[in-house]
């Protein structure tokens, strides 16, 4: 009730000349974690390395050893008393060398593609059928003694490249008279540059999502974007349809270890929070603990061949979550984010925020991904 003149004097009745009560701070309600591009597993290292490079497109090399493994391409059983043995991949091997399929030895007297001439139940063991899809083994050569050298066998290596994306432009604009007005929560005339900052947030999160999604792309012209783990995982990836488990990602790591990754090394999983809690509430998972707490992290998980360390990311969509290794991958910077001032215009000044950007996967065969998942 307002005070009259002759009254007792009150806050509801004279409001002239009352400043506002108000938080200096701005809270921003939206998130701004950026996992992979400023996150961390355990132990301290980075989610994802950043490298410069000096180029808009970037390009790494992959190169194989030759080994003399391969699997029986028959389309059917390779019979008992069949001298002519067609491998998945016949260039591996040499006139000379001895292989053995299961408890059979054989010997290599020439080689045709793919086609193998070969002497049956060599240095004394026997002869047997062997089904397709079986793994013939190079186990040395049985050449003469003082036979001439023979060709080795080479292939070329691997260009793999991707192209920088420009992350804006995007200018902010702010006249002379809105940089100078006095504002809650910002320093006098902080107007324009706190804006500036919002919009640096903004393309930020728009780089974590095309670390992941991205898709490669240059029209040759003016175009590109570049591609992300999806685009460049291809060889071990796990389309099941189903939660995630202890053995589903036991069998990707297994994977990459047979492709050639390093036993012993930490393997970085990225997952969304509906598949970490999967993984938390998995039946395995036996925590001591003294204090009255109530529930379980899985800060990482440990296989024979190395140990699975999480970084949580909202970006990934509930269906997937992919595993790399620290060495593998890294953001490339050919230019790091900037705020470049722009021409004036009349009373008004303008910035511009703008970053070139890339990604490297080496070794995408020591990488694997889930797509399809489920969180039930």
């Amino acid at each position: 009730m307002a005070a009259d003149a002759t009254g007792v004097l009150s806050s509801y009745g004279l409001n002239g000349g009352v400043p506002i009560s108000i938080d200096a701070i701005i809270d921003l309600i939206d998130p701004l974690d950026l996992p992979l591009q400023n996150g961390y597993v355990l132990g301290g290292a980075p989610a994802l390395s950043n490298i410069p490079i000096d180029n808009k497109k970037i390009e790494w090399q992959d190169d194989t050893l030759l080994d003399a493994v391969s699997t029986i391409n028959e389309g059917g059983e390779y019979g008992i008393s069949d001298v002519t043995l067609t491998a998945t991949d016949g260039t591996r091997f040499k006139a000379g060398d001895v292989l053995y399929i299961e408890d059979e030895a054989l010997y290599v007297s020439s080689v045709s593609t793919n086609n193998l001439t070969v002497i049956r139940a060599f240095a004394g063991t026997t002869a047997a059928a062997h089904a397709d899809g079986k793994d013939i083994i190079c186990i040395g050569q049985a050449l003469p003694e003082g036979n001439d050298a023979i060709e080795a066998s080479h292939v070329d290596r691997d260009r793999r490249h991707n192209f920088t994306q420009i992350f804006g432009p995007r200018k902010v604009q702010a006249t002379g008279t809105e940089q100078v007005m006095p504002k809650y929560g910002l320093v006098r005339g902080g107007e324009m540059l706190y804006q500036f900052d919002k919009e640096m947030i903004e393309l930020a999160k728009m780089v974590e999502r095309a670390l992941i999604y991205g898709t490669r792309y240059d029209d040759a012209v003016d175009q590109r974007t570049m591609g992300g783990f999806m685009y460049y995982i291809s060889t071990n990836e796990n389309s099941t349809g189903t939660a995630l488990t202890e053995d589903l990602i036991g069998d990707q790591i297994a994977a990459m270890y047979n492709a050639g990754s390093t036993p012993g090394q930490g393997f970085t999983m990225a997952l969304n929070l509906a598949n970490k809690r999967v993984l938390n509430a998995l039946g395995t998972v036996e925590v001591q603990r003294a204090d009255n707490g109530r529930g379980t992290i899985v800060d990482y998980m440990d296989f024979d061949v190395g140990r699975v360390m999480f970084v949580v990311s909202r970006y990934m969509r509930n269906s997937d979550a992919i595993m790399y290794t620290a060495d593998q991958c890294a953001l490339a910077t050919l230019r790091g984010w900037r705020a470049e001032p722009l021409a004036k215009t009349g009373d008004a000044d303008s910035l511009m925020a703008v970053a070139e950007l890339s990604f490297r996967l080496k070794r995408q065969k020591y990488a694997a991904k889930f797509t399809g998942l489920t969180t039930t």
